[in-house]
């Protein structure tokens, strides 16, 4: 798990759940360097939805000197780093790429592309991972997965949708080596 924070509850721990910090941005990176030290996590997640307004939103300029700064650091702590995420879309895919160009350390230092994906059709999530996943030649963590659209359509999943989406996304993502972590989206 995870909390769009540097912040992991005790009680993840104590119940068997491994939770991971997560350098959301600029407004948390004191917070992140702070608490992202030696054993207090194994992996840790790069920024939050740096292609869309709302979020993050940096430029992969941005992202690299972030990357570099706090945490590539985090390597000598034993941490494994896993990518800036982006939200589905056309940007998503050409944001990574500058990024890794303008960041030759960040990519080498990238255990796996974090990948956000919502939607209410399960093969286009499908084929946008292949896709994804195809340009960039790594390894994905898909750190949020949810049944609903955000386009401003307002078409929601009804519980029976979003349990198919859920079994067909899961039951691909459990079959497909390059998907090493998933997580699903709850409000």
């Amino acid at each position: 798990m995870y909390t769009w924070s540097e912040w992991c509850p005790t009680e993840a721990k104590s119940a068997g759940i491994r939770c991971f910090p997560m350098l959301w941005g600029d407004k948390n990176k004191d917070k992140f360097k702070k608490i992202a030290q030696k054993g207090y996590s194994t992996y840790a997640l790069g920024m939050n939805e740096v292609n869309i307004k709302g979020q993050s939103t940096m430029s992969p300029g941005r992202g690299a000197w972030m990357w570099r700064t706090y945490m590539l650091p985090l390597q000598a702590k034993g941490y494994k780093l896993i990518s800036p995420s982006t939200a589905n879309g056309k940007s998503a895919a050409a944001w990574m790429k500058e990024f890794f160009k303008t960041c030759p350390e960040c990519k080498k230092s990238t255990t796996a592309v974090a990948a956000h994906y919502y939607g209410t059709d399960p093969q286009k999530f499908i084929d946008y991972m292949t896709d994804l996943h195809n340009q960039l030649q790594m390894p994905l963590w898909i750190t949020e997965i949810g049944c609903q659209d955000y386009s401003g359509k307002n078409k929601q999943c009804t519980q029976s949708q979003a349990n198919n989406y859920l079994n067909t996304v899961i039951t691909w993502m459990d079959k497909t080596s390059w998907v090493q972590a998933y997580f699903w989206y709850g409000e």
